[in-house]
């Protein structure tokens, strides 16, 4: 016996033990029996190849590499059926979590059985970063982005979204409803702390949820919420020979031995088309979250005018993909689009900004703090709910999101003390939000901006304060610090 075995050996039968003791069958109501969530249909154009993956439990996939760590030749003969028991115990932990979410879905459907039937799908487009003038709805006349113009003339158009200091930021924003350097905001990659989150809440409501695109390498799909995930958890090339489906990796047979068939764009537009032919039949609403990156830094960035504007119709040709597909399959009239760029145009990019126009008449600047930088585009299609061609001036943000669709989903539990509004009211009938102010904070809870009514604060977390009216200077090029101290003082000392 090699060093350990019995040690592992041991925690393995015991795991086992409880497992089979306890059935990892938790009772299912009867009307439970044929499933409610159906296996995804895998797009006929890309034929796969299942490989290996993680087991979802940390605890057994720990046991899992201490046994690989310690095999030899000699000992395969133990470690082998180890293994084996621990992929099993596995498979059943995953079953018996799948007949729970199985359950509780139902009886979440059963609650909100009148309400639901009002509740709209919703479809989120995410898009890592994007410049309030990088649309032609918003101003842009060096090139063309007919598919964003038609969801914007469709529905709304917000004028003063703004964003967080970054994707990232602004992502974990929406998810938690928080600005986000304020407490409760993180996206945590613990499953105990998700239920307040996007995802997770509409999940409890009911939602069939899906992720198509990319995500955080240290955030799995299904902890965040999501049932379904297709897409990368890194950075993939144009044309990748590999996906994730559901959690497991996939081959991409077409673009294997160097063949470059299918871009990743296509899979993605293939995976989506999958899900809403699916999510037609179903009687539950559906949640979908299409994350696009494409001008973050995390790519290499443009470095012309010419190669940025590319990347910008890259997202517009994307939409009108999406959009496209709900029309076709008659999901329009009852489902609720968004589009909402997560970020402004990098602040490293300042001198290709100027070139494009990208922030129209707003500046930019390095520190990320100006109008430029942090205002972005934000559409909603919502046919018969919505107006064609709104347009809001209200000051909104990613951290809306949540209260938004928690209350048009009827969603019966609580979700806590948010910063964010929910705009229904605004969207079906132009009713103005509340006065707050939005704030950017440091990690050290510094205010680093805040703009409060018309009033916008830069500061450099210290000493340095700028003060702007934006009333009446848009382009943020008069301090008026000195001539409005009192306003200076309040503002600073916003939370």
């Amino acid at each position: 016996m090699f060093p350990h075995s019995s040690a592992i050996w041991f925690r393995v039968s015991v795991l086992l033990t409880i497992l089979i003791g306890c059935n990892a069958q938790p009772p299912v109501p009867e009307q439970a029996e044929k499933p409610l969530v159906q296996p995804p249909e895998v797009p006929p154009l890309d034929p796969v190849h299942i490989g290996e993956e993680r087991l979802r439990s940390p605890l057994l996939e720990t046991l899992r590499q201490q046994i690989e760590r310690t095999e030899t030749e000699e000992t395969r003969e133990v470690t082998e059926p180890l293994t084996k028991q621990l992929v099993s115990a596995d498979a059943i932990m995953s079953d018996a979590r799948r007949r729970n979410r199985t359950a509780i879905q139902q009886a979440n459907r059963q609650v909100r059985m009148g309400a639901a039937r009002q509740s709209p799908n919703f479809i989120i487009i995410t898009v890592d970063r994007l410049g309030i003038g990088d649309l032609g709805c918003y101003g842009q006349t060096n090139w063309e982005t007919p598919a964003l113009d038609k969801v914007a003339a469709e529905g709304l158009r917000f004028t003063q979204c703004y964003s967080e200091l970054s994707p990232n930021a602004s992502l974990s924003a929406l998810f938690t409803g928080h600005f986000e350097s304020t407490p409760n905001s993180s996206v945590s990659s613990s499953p105990s702390r998700m239920t307040s989150h996007l995802p997770r809440v509409l999940w409890n409501a009911g939602y069939k949820t899906a992720l198509i695109g990319e995500w955080s390498e240290d955030l799995h799909p299904n902890n965040l919420g999501y049932e379904e995930s297709s897409g990368w958890n890194v950075n993939p090339p144009e044309f990748p020979d590999w996906a994730l489906l559901n959690g497991k990796r996939i081959t991409l047979e077409n673009n294997s031995s160097g063949q470059h068939q299918v871009s990743q764009n296509d899979f993605l537009i293939s995976e989506t088309r999958s899900f809403l032919r699916e999510a037609r039949g179903r009687v539950n609403q559906f949640y979908l979250h299409y994350s696009v990156h494409a001008l973050d830094g995390n790519n290499a960035l443009p470095t012309t005018p010419e190669e940025y504007s590319v990347r910008v119709r890259q997202v517009d040709s994307l939409v009108g993909r999406i959009t496209e597909a709900v029309d076709e399959l008659g999901l329009a009239n009852r489902t609720c689009l968004l589009v909402l760029a997560l970020a402004g145009p990098d602040p490293k990019s300042k001198e290709l900004t100027g070139k494009t126009r990208s922030t129209g008449e707003f500046s930019h600047s390095t520190s990320g703090l100006n109008e430029g930088n942090l205002r972005v585009p934000f559409l909603v299609r919502w046919p018969e709910h919505i107006a064609p061609g709104t347009t809001s001036d209200e000051a909104v943000g990613p951290w809306d999101i949540l209260p938004t669709l928690a209350q048009l989903a009827s969603v019966s539990r609580p979700i806590g003390r948010v910063n964010g509004q929910s705009l229904a009211g605004l969207w079906q009938k132009m009713q103005p939000l509340m006065e707050r102010p939005i704030v950017w904070m440091s990690p050290d809870g510094k205010v680093l901006a805040a703009r409060d009514r018309n009033w916008k604060l830069i500061s450099d977390g210290e000493k340095r304060h700028q003060l702007y009216d934006l009333s009446s200077d848009r382009t943020e090029s008069r301090d008026v610090s000195t001539e409005h101290p009192e306003v200076l003082q309040r503002v600073i000392k916003t939370r």
